[in-house]
């Protein structure tokens, strides 16, 4: 009987497994933004930010001033352009956590609002005047509540001990100290700017260690596991790789019967695009915020007896929650105007969900919007050249940058006008394949298009753009 049960069990989660995948397989629909609650948001940033001014030093009070006020119209001006997401799931989750740390730590000073950011990079903050904003490409990481919550108790901490408002009011006492003022004449500016990062670093640093250990002080009080805090550190240490280790093979993605992939795209240009630059000037150490991740690991280590974990069950974040994140990647990045993140993680999402609508219909959005910006002279703002770039992401940011205007176009009216992409019932594939043909000039293929889809929509949202 006991083995019955068992196998019922076991039955019972590969099935829930599968469907966290297969409930993708066909499509996607993105997370909203924030919208009616984007004003409200602003109103209240705008009256913390009042607060932290009127408690400011009155000796640096209008130079700090200043500093605040653009910090709030930097969040304001995020919030007007969709940068953060509204989505029901995701803030249970996080608000969650949230009352977990506060109930079983109460105490004054904890972040008033939680923004969840559309940005791809693994990362959180705290900005001092009371937000605290979680990255969705950390949440598509994070593989426990556990870790979650040290992200959150981390951030709660930098809030609770006010160290971004510190760090402000101490980086401009150490500017305009008189006596760095009077080291420059003597021994050049450099060197004392040298002297200013190495200290700022330095501040930093301590900082950090102190959320860290603050960190576990909160989640020792939880039915949390706080010794997780080596696997959420190690996962903030590969911020600059992709979560999935797969290069897309663009050359079968893009290999067309009447247009064939050419060589030269993928091939590195002379300057150093992928390569990170070192100026020789400053140790890169130094200069980073944060400290070494196995040192922060070793310095918790130290400072916490690992034998006093209490083990509870781990709460995980479930398998579709994180499918979801990871495809949300797709839709955010665009919404941020990084095309060619865009790129790379609608090929990746491709690769596991092969016949899912929305990701077809994005790529063929994407290169369609590329195809334009590149007529526009505006392809630089959608995909940028640094001088470093992830290795897993390289190869398609150097075939992105070396593409034509005339090859972008070529590429995306091939793509979409197959059998296996173009869906008749979908009003923007035929936009798109009229938008790209027009553009290409290939006027007889466009006027066809205009005909099939006043047919099958005569009411259709995008005629008018189509007809003028």
């Amino acid at each position: 009987m006991k083995s019955y049960h068992f196998f019922c069990l076991w039955t019972s989660l590969w099935l829930l497994h599968g469907l966290a995948y297969s409930q993708y397989d066909n499509d996607y629909v993105p997370m909203d933004s924030l919208g009616l609650r984007t004003e409200r948001l602003i109103d209240d940033i705008h009256n913390d930010i009042a607060g932290v001014k009127a408690a400011l030093p009155k000796s640096s009070r209008s130079e700090l001033k200043e500093i605040f006020e653009r910090k709030a119209d930097l969040l304001e001006k995020r919030l007007k352009s969709n940068h953060f997401v509204n989505d029901t799931e995701v803030e249970m989750l996080v608000n969650k956590v949230y009352a977990e740390i506060v109930s079983k730590n109460p105490r004054k000073g904890y972040p008033t609002r939680i923004m969840i950011s559309r940005s791809a990079i693994p990362n959180a903050s705290c900005w001092g005047e009371g937000t605290m904003i979680i990255n969705l490409g950390l949440l598509s990481r994070l593989r426990t509540e556990s870790e979650l919550a040290f992200i959150m108790a981390h951030e709660m901490a930098h809030q609770l001990l006010d160290h971004v408002n510190q760090a402000s009011v101490d980086a401009l006492k150490r500017r305009n100290d008189k006596s760095i003022k009077k080291r420059a004449e003597a021994f050049g500016k450099l060197e004392v700017l040298k002297d200013i990062m190495y200290d700022d670093a330095k501040y930093s640093r301590k900082k950090e260690h102190e959320a860290d250990s603050m960190a576990v002080v909160l989640l020792r009080n939880t039915n949390y596991q706080w010794l997780v805090y080596e696997d959420v550190l190690n996962i903030l240490d590969s911020a600059d790789y992709p979560e999935i280790v797969k290069t897309p093979d663009l050359r079968s993605r893009f290999n067309f019967k009447q247009y064939t992939f050419k060589d030269k795209w993928l091939r590195p240009p002379d300057s150093g695009l992928g390569k990170s630059a070192n100026t020789g000037l400053f140790s890169t150490d130094s200069v980073k915020s944060h400290p070494n991740i196995s040192k922060r690991i070793a310095y918790l280590d130290s400072m916490f007896n690992k034998q006093n974990q209490v083990q509870e069950t781990k709460k995980t974040i479930s398998t579709s929650l994180q499918r979801r994140i990871d495809l949300e990647l797709v839709s955010s990045s665009y919404i941020l105007k990084d095309y060619a993140k865009s790129m790379f993680y609608t090929l990746q999402m491709l690769d596991h969900y092969p016949q899912n609508r929305f990701l077809k219909t994005h790529l063929a959005r994407l290169l369609v919007q590329l195809h334009l910006s590149r007529k526009n002279h505006t392809y630089s703002r959608y995909v940028g050249v640094s001088n470093y770039y992830p290795k897993m992401m390289e190869e398609v940011f150097i075939f992105l940058n070396n593409l034509r205007m005339s090859e972008i176009g070529k590429l995306a009216y091939n793509y979409i006008n197959r059998d296996s992409v173009f869906d008749k019932a979908n009003e923007e594939h035929y936009y798109l394949l009229f938008t790209v043909s027009t553009a290409l000039e290939n006027l007889e293929v466009s006027e066809k298009v205009l005909e099939a889809y006043e047919t099958v929509f005569p009411d259709g949202k995008y005629l008018k753009a189509m007809k003028y």
